[in-house]
């Protein structure tokens, strides 16, 4: 819809006598006393700001729900690590199945899947490649740490055996 500005600006306003307005024609109209208004359809400058505000919550509330979950999840990752670090000086002379079984559900833990899960989650799976990479990384680091958890535990072993 087009005004009849010369300019060729796109009609914002309707006014009481019919006439399809721009910012530049309103100001003519309104001081001839013509009621102008918003064209219908067209969204006013307040809910445009409205809408805007809105997913601005949307967007912080989406944020906190992730972190609050992923708090969550480390949490309980956490508390089970320190479980199995009580319970392998609780067995320290036990036989080592009770360690074996500590090993390999502490090599389970996988910290950098929660937050693959929760970029996932969100549709932001190949957003940023710059994070991928620090979390591949991580993970090559991570089975560096396991390689070396099990070099410890057959030291350990070798120590017990011959003492």
């Amino acid at each position: 819809m087009e005004t009849s500005c010369g300019s060729g600006c796109p009609a914002i306003y309707k006014c009481s006598c019919g006439v399809l307005l721009c910012d530049h024609l309103i100001t003519n109209h309104i001081m001839q006393r013509h009621t102008v208004g918003p064209l219908p359809g067209k969204a006013t400058l307040d809910e445009a700001f409205e809408v805007i505000s809105q997913k601005k919550k949307e967007i912080i509330q989406a944020t906190e729900l992730v972190f609050s979950e992923l708090i969550k999840a480390t949490s309980q990752q956490l508390l089970r690590l320190s479980q199995l670090r009580k319970q392998m000086l609780e067995s320290y002379s036990n036989s080592s199945l009770i360690i074996d079984q500590a090993f390999q559900e502490a090599t389970q833990i996988k910290p950098q899947e929660l937050l693959k899960q929760a970029i996932n989650q969100l549709g932001l799976g190949g957003a940023d490649e710059t994070l991928i990479n620090r979390l591949k990384d991580a993970e090559r680091n991570t089975d560096l740490k396991e390689r070396e958890i099990q070099k410890l535990k057959q030291d350990f072993e070798s120590n017990i055996a011959r003492g």
